[in-house]
C-alpha cells in the first residue's frame, strides 16, 4: 500500500495539470487519441479537435503529449515548425506537458525527417 501511495505522489509531481482536476468538457474524461504526424505542420488542438469529434465550446487548458515512434518537432507560442530545425526535437518515447490555454492552441507538430512520420499520442485537459 505504501508504494502505491508513493506512486501516486510521484505521478503527480510528474503531471502536475492532472493535480489539478483539469477535466475534458466538464465531467468527462476525454480518451487520449493517437496522431500520425506528416511533413506538414499542423496546430495539436485543431487536429485533436478533428480526430476526435470533441467539443469545441471549451479551451484546451493543458495537452499532454507523448511520442510513441519516430521523431516529430514541436513550436508552441505561435511558430511553426520545420524538418530544418526550427521547434523542440521530441525523440521516441519523450513525453511533455504542455500548460496554458493561448499557449496550448498556438502550439503545432511536424515530422522531424521528411517521409519519417511520428505517433504521438494526446491527450487533452479542458478548461471553461
Amino acid at each position: 500500500m505504501k508504494k502505491l501511495a508513493i506512486l501516486s505522489v510521484l505521478c503527480l509531481a510528474a503531471f502536475p495539470a492532472m493535480a489539478r482536476n483539469f477535466s475534458s468538457t466538464p465531467g468527462a474524461a476525454m480518451a487520449p487519441i493517437a496522431y500520425t504526424t506528416t511533413d506538414t505542420a499542423a496546430n495539436v488542438v485543431t487536429t485533436y479537435r478533428a480526430a476526435s469529434g470533441a467539443d469545441t465550446t471549451h479551451s484546451v487548458s493543458a495537452l499532454l503529449l507523448t511520442v510513441e515512434t519516430n521523431s516529430v518537432r514541436l513550436a508552441c507560442g505561435g511558430g511553426t515548425p520545420t524538418q530544418a530545425g526550427l521547434g523542440v526535437l521530441l525523440v521516441n518515447g519523450s513525453s511533455i506537458l504542455l500548460e496554458g490555454g493561448d499557449y496550448v492552441n498556438g502550439c503545432s507538430l511536424i515530422s522531424a525527417a521528411n517521409g519519417s512520420h511520428g505517433v504521438v499520442q494526446f491527450q487533452p485537459f479542458w478548461g471553461n
